[in-house]
């Protein structure tokens, strides 16, 4: 979780873009200024995020397909400052065809993360973005024509946006829906009331999951709002935890695969220190019952396996290894997380997608990993990716 305050002024679809500001450009002819009359497709990576790797060669295309365009890359939440950053540039080469620029240190007096650089606080907050990659293009008007991940982001939208064509009030509008749809605005609000919150004080935060809950119901159902009250609870008296997941697993048994996504959420609080075994054990519970209705549906494991490269098994393989892990069975947890690696290694996954299934095999038992290495492009632990998405999570965040 981005410990960025909620904004007080948006940047959405149709607002006129904030001033470029940058601490160097490491690759390219450097650019001070959003420019009328130019497009620019504007990227947040990272160099420990995966999912950044994965749309460089489409960002590269684009720029050599658009020569016009000026497509820049902002590396953001860097621990290795510029240096760490020109290092990969220069190794990555001519697959890395474009502008890349380090986001600007915030002024020694703000406020919030000092690891929020100016461009995450003028652009990524302002737009509710927690998870890079993402784009934001400008058009020749220097207003935000369109905005969200990479992978969504077709040639013929920034054709359109190129040529004059380009329907921003439109797009502002599918916006607007999917933020009321994906309650952003709420989620937010939600975030900023537990980051106000003194660390250990799990009374006060399950208050204000409840509080939220109540002028937002539907909040509660979301990632970050019932899982989130779980582990609260689970702080608090484990009885209530348990029948509150029991809740939480009726009610996401009623999607195609609620329960797996309920499993997976359970799964993930593990990099942060949590949960508990008690915890643990009933995400292995919701995972059993998962696999009794089936998982998923054909269509999500042929997803996975599209944008993985390997089987759907691999991955229902190591979360059940992460969650025996978290439960104290070293033992089977071990054999899941290398099961879930030679699945993988044997459907031909790509390097990056084996170093991340060998990590979890080295923090179950260190050393474990096959080969006894750990590849490059897993994330540092203060990072959660999913969904082709990483996050900042800051360590142990308090909520």
């Amino acid at each position: 979780m981005n410990s960025t305050p909620a904004p007080d002024s948006e940047l959405l679809v149709g607002s006129i873009a904030p001033p470029l500001r940058v601490a160097e450009f490491v690759k390219g002819e450097p650019v001070d200024r959003i420019e009328h009359g130019i497009v620019h497709v504007i990227e947040f990576w990272a160099t420990w995020c995966g999912p950044c790797r994965e749309s460089i060669p489409a960002l590269t295309g684009l720029q050599a397909r658009f020569p016009e365009v000026r497509v820049i890359g902002v590396a953001v939440w860097e621990d290795d400052g510029i240096d760490g950053v020109r290092a990969y540039v220069d190794e990555m080469g001519d697959a890395m065809g474009y502008r890349v620029a380090v986001d600007a240190p915030a002024p020694p007096d703000a406020s919030g993360s000092p690891n929020d650089g100016v461009m995450v606080r003028t652009w990524l907050a302002p737009a509710y973005v927690q998870g890079i990659p993402y784009v934001m293009v400008v058009d020749t008007d220097g207003c935000i024509a369109w905005s969200g991940y990479p992978h969504d982001l077709a040639e013929d939208d920034i054709a359109a946006i190129v040529a004059g064509a380009f329907d921003r009030d439109e797009a502002a509008a599918r916006q607007k829906e999917q933020m009321d749809r994906e309650l952003v605005r709420e989620t937010y609000a939600l975030e900023a009331a537990l980051q106000r919150l003194e660390a250990d004080d799990a009374a006060a935060a399950v208050a204000a999951y409840d509080e939220a809950f109540n002028a937002c119901p539907e909040l509660e159902w979301s990632q970050v709002g019932g899982v989130g009250k779980l582990v609260q609870l689970a702080r608090l008296d484990d009885d209530a935890a348990d029948r509150y997941a029991d809740r939480l697993a009726a009610q996401a048994g009623d999607e195609p695969f609620g329960l797996l996504r309920l499993a997976t959420y359970i799964a993930g609080l593990t990099g942060w220190g949590r949960p508990g075994p008690r915890l643990a054990r009933k995400g292995l519970q919701i995972l059993a019952a998962a696999k009794e209705r089936g998982i998923r549906p054909a269509a999500a494991a042929a997803e996975i396996e599209r944008d993985l490269g390997c089987p759907a098994e691999a991955m229902d393989a190591e979360l059940e290894a992460v969650l025996l892990a978290a439960a104290g069975d070293t033992e089977h947890a071990l054999l899941h997380a290398q099961r879930a690696y030679a699945i993988a290694a044997s459907a031909g996954a790509d390097e990056g997608t084996l170093a991340g299934f060998a990590a979890t095999c080295d923090e179950i038992r260190p050393g474990s990993a096959p080969g006894g290495t750990r590849g490059a492009d897993v994330p540092p632990p203060e990072t959660v990716c999913e969904d082709g998405v990483c996050r900042i999570v800051r360590g142990a965040p308090p909520h």
